[in-house]
């Protein structure tokens, strides 16, 4: 069992320990611990917590509540949690991704039914030391966490080949009251470690020539270290206007149909411009 704690944030008389992470073949799992109510209102918020993690579960993922007595196997006696009377305490097996998004859901759903929220007050973070690559799982190989052109961490270069899983990338997020505003990077300004980058992503040496062999030659000539930012100014609008969604900040939003209603975009495409564009529609 693989068992790390995330986050551990306390809030008044509750303690809520988010993020007990394991991985376990045996499916999804929320076991929580008597919190002290009385059973209907017990019940209740149960209720309530499960339909907000139902929102993010896979079609035919599986949620259910147990005592604690079925949550004693998950917890490692070398590494207490700091668990007292009245807490509330959830834990979720499956893939880190996946049991990370149904933890955090749980977390905003228990904060904002509690007040705990506090829009009129702005809290950044940096996040930073994301991995370098994501295993695709559909494709069997590796892919760009970020983008192929994002440098690794000085200290990750030997591991590049032997550990990509292990390898951090030279990348960072700007956060603002739990909402991302701003991401970037440092890119690769070298020719023979993006090549290296190419080779981890399945890209032959070939491949990468024809495809972006201007740009490897334009590293040739003495590129300097470089990296930069992208702020998000509709969610940063969005945030100040204190307002839920981006959609209601952007001049022309699209349906979920990425649909322009102010538009009627996207319309229907002359044959002439198909063929001009040598492009033809199957189907």
């Amino acid at each position: 069992m693989k068992r790390s704690v995330a986050s551990e944030l306390e809030f008044d008389k509750i303690q809520l320990i988010v993020a007990a992470r394991a991985q376990s073949g045996s499916g999804r799992r929320l076991l929580t611990a008597d919190c002290g109510l009385p059973p209907a209102e017990e019940s209740e918020r149960l209720a309530r917590l499960t339909e907000a993690v139902k929102r993010v579960l896979d079609e035919d993922g599986r949620l259910s509540f147990a005592g604690m007595d079925d949550a004693q196997p998950w917890l490692d006696p070398a590494s207490p949690l700091p668990i007292e009377p009245a807490d509330l305490l959830l834990l979720a097996s499956g893939q880190a991704d996946a049991t990370s998004k149904v933890l955090g859901q749980i977390r905003l759903s228990v904060a904002r039914s509690r007040g705990w929220l506090e829009p009129d007050q702005f809290a950044f973070t940096w996040v930073t030391d994301f991995p370098l690559l994501e295993w695709d799982a559909e494709e069997q190989r590796w892919a760009a966490m970020h983008h192929p052109f994002t440098s690794p961490v000085e200290a990750d270069m030997d591991r590049l080949e032997e550990q990509p899983g292990a390898v951090l990338a030279q990348a960072y997020d700007l956060v603002l009251n739990g909402s991302e505003i701003g991401g970037g990077s440092i890119r690769i300004h070298d020719t023979a470690l993006q090549r290296r980058m190419f080779r981890l992503l399945g890209i032959s040496d070939e491949d990468a020539k024809l495809r972006f062999g201007f740009f490897l030659e334009s590293l040739e000539y003495g590129t300097p270290p470089h990296g930069g930012i992208a702020l998000g100014l509709d969610r940063i609008v969005a945030i100040l206007a204190g307002e839920p969604s981006i959609r209601d900040v952007i001049a022309f939003p699209k349906t979920a149909q990425a649909v322009d209603l102010m538009s009627t975009a996207p319309t229907p495409v002359d044959m002439r411009q198909l063929r001009e564009l040598r492009l033809r529609i199957e189907g």
